[in-house]
């Protein structure tokens, strides 16, 4: 018996900053924002981030290669989650 495969935003979803496509004004914004905060690899404490915009624009894709690239954990919350 198979696993089940993951969706496919998550299987095709960018390692890193330079995979995601069509953004590359917000791309280079969110980057010098967080390597402002410190070193990679090294997490910066109480330091957050939020990202708004509509639908199918990168967000998610964008947090994930963001934390893989720099070596930080991430969590992730929807407004569902703090209900």
């Amino acid at each position: 018996m198979s696993l089940p495969l993951a969706p496919l935003a998550e299987r095709y979803r960018p390692h890193t900053l330079s995979g995601i496509v069509g953004q590359r004004e917000a791309v280079t914004r969110l980057r010098q924002f967080a390597e402002s905060w410190g070193f990679p690899g090294h997490p910066p404490r109480l330091r957050a981030a939020l990202l708004e915009g509509v639908p199918g624009t990168g967000k998610t894709a964008a947090a994930y290669a963001l934390a893989e690239e720099m070596g930080w954990g991430l969590v992730e919350l929807g407004a569902s989650d703090v209900r």
